[in-house]
């Protein structure tokens, strides 16, 4: 996939987006934040061969269109400042020490220190820090040993151009289970339908800054809010269903976002006036978005959808 008009000077790659669960969703949501200039995806399972033929990651396998496509991007930035950003998954072994991390980054310059990254490594690290994920460079210690660039073979074609760099994100399970996609989590959807609340298949970004009311009076909703996360927590539709009854004044949306998979519930006052948004799978517990100035309202929208933040709210 490329980008038309404006881009920035990135390409992100995901070489195994079949063995490696939730990286494409991953990939997809950076090539997006980093207004990349090409997406490029690997287009079967490394095992689809009984040879090992599509496995792109092994060097024996370097000759196939996924890499020169890789190549062609290369050669036609010229001269000018690029850089490729790989999304790979890991997992963690009983043989070697964890990592608290959210991911492992793997420069192929071997920087380690801020003071010695280029603009292009400090802007990926920055936003990365921005959107609250937590990361950890490879240091040469156990912990981290093997997830080096090494001779990957996307990497490899950088020695023939100048200016380009190459980087790998390894997503620890965790990070990746925030980016499941939850349009096939159909066992919450069979709760809301159960209860009798409405089920939307929609463009979040586009419903909450063109469609949706806001409520111009306050609501305090700072306890429902507290029973709408034990839920969250729980997936208890008894919890829920408590939830419902109780706080009758209010009417509650299971909202789909066909964008990035991503499931909410949205909550209204009297007259259809929206009160706040809720992420039924948060990244961060603590992330909260308020709208404070209607002139702010699409970037914070649009932050709070990229950082998968928990709720978002409006003060006027």
């Amino acid at each position: 996939m490329f980008r038309l008009g404006n881009t920035n000077p990135f390409v992100i790659k995901i070489p195994r987006p079949m063995q490696d669960l939730n990286v494409l969703q991953f990939g997809v949501s950076i090539f997006e934040r980093m207004q990349g200039q090409a997406l490029l995806i690997a287009g079967a399972h490394k095992n689809a061969n009984l040879n090992g033929s599509s496995d792109i990651v092994r060097r024996q396998n370097r000759h196939n269109m996924f890499n020169l496509v890789n190549q062609v991007v290369i050669r036609e930035n010229m001269n000018h400042p690029l850089m490729i950003i790989q999304a790979r998954a890991f997992a963690y072994s009983d043989d070697q020490p964890g990592v608290d991390s959210d991911m492992i980054v793997s420069l192929a310059s071997g920087h380690n220190t801020e003071h010695h990254f280029s603009e292009l490594e400090n802007n990926v690290l920055q936003t990365l820090t921005k959107d609250r994920f937590t990361w950890r460079l490879i240091d040469g210690s156990k912990a981290t040993a093997g997830f080096e660039v090494g001779a990957n073979p996307q990497a490899t074609y950088l020695r023939q151009s100048a200016n380009k760099e190459f980087a790998i994100l390894w997503l620890s399970p965790k990070t990746r289970s925030y980016h499941r996609q939850q349009h096939t989590n159909y066992a919450q959807q069979s709760q809301f339908k159960a209860l009798g609340i409405p089920i939307v298949k929609d463009y979040l970004r586009n419903n909450l800054t063109q469609k949706t009311v806001w409520s111009a009076k306050q609501h305090d909703v700072l306890a429902l809010k507290k029973k709408l996360q034990t839920y969250v927590k729980s997936q208890d539709i008894l919890i829920l269903k408590a939830i419902k009854n109780r706080y009758r004044k209010y009417r509650f949306k299971y909202f789909l976002d066909l964008n990035t998979g991503q499931a909410f519930i949205l909550i209204y006052a009297s007259r259809k006036r929206l009160v706040g948004v809720m992420n039924l799978l948060p990244k961060d517990f603590q992330s909260s978005f308020v709208i404070e100035k209607m002139d702010q309202k699409e970037n914070i929208i649009q932050r709070f959808i990229e950082t998968r933040g928990f709720w978002l709210s409006i003060r006027k």
